[in-house]
């Protein structure tokens, strides 16, 4: 599947480079959560996600999806209230056939739950289900595409959180312009997430492609730091 992209914007995007995320450990976020050290002092990263896919539980990676992604405090713990409503979900996640399925297996747990949704879940699909070409929907990356594509493709909550109500259609949309994008630049789905996604901080310190995003979708710079667990 091909997309027209907005000239300009995506003129500006071939330049964009992959986002910095600084690590963190499940202890220093979230507490050990009943692990070991062996895992809750573990610095996290996309590469480290990756290897403890092979040797941690579904619960353990759970929780250090969640961490990684630095998930605000407080919603943690309404998510960790409602844990096995969301481990039942990421089972069958894990199970599903297509990345629609696996998408809608999380929507039901997010509207349950407050602070828990796509931005979220989908980092889970990330690491999860590698298979189904599944990439990470927040914030950042889907005002990207909306800016690229030219239209609000992806439904945004006062231009800052992706709407829950975004169905698996428009998940599976998203991750196709990931994925014709990377096509067309000659890049990793990857690699392109991370460069929608970009490198935040104040003013000029942010990265070229997120303060042209910024300030196309007149976000206050204020409320964009790479250290705001609320902006991953």
């Amino acid at each position: 599947m091909t997309f027209e992209y907005h000239p300009q914007h995506f003129d500006v995007f071939r330049s964009a480079t992959p986002g910095v995320w600084p690590t963190t450990s499940l202890r220093d976020w979230l507490g050990d959560r009943n692990m070991g050290a062996a895992l809750s002092d573990t610095q996290l990263s996309r590469e480290k996600l990756r290897e403890l896919r092979e040797t941690a539980t579904l619960r353990e990676r759970f929780w250090l999806i969640l961490a990684w992604g630095r998930i605000n405090r407080f919603h943690a713990g309404a998510v960790l209230r409602d844990e096995r409503i969301w481990l039942a979900a990421m089972e069958r996640a894990v199970d599903a056939t297509t990345r629609a399925q696996a998408y809608t297996a999380f929507q039901a747990a997010a509207l349950a739950t407050k602070g828990m949704g796509p931005a979220y879940f989908t980092k889970i699909l990330f690491f999860e289900r590698p298979d189904l070409s599944a990439y990470i929907m927040d914030q950042w990356t889907a005002r990207s595409v909306n800016l690229l594509l030219g239209k609000s493709a992806i439904q945004m909550v006062n231009r800052v959180s992706v709407c829950k109500s975004n169905g698996p259609e428009v998940y599976d949309h998203f991750c196709d312009v990931v994925d014709d994008l990377a096509s067309k630049l000659d890049r990793t789905g990857e690699h392109v997430e991370s460069c929608l996604f970009s490198t935040g901080g104040r003013g000029k310190a942010a990265a070229p492609w997120r303060q042209h995003v910024r300030s196309q979708t007149r976000i206050n710079p204020a409320s964009d730091s790479t250290a705001s667990p609320a902006q991953r």
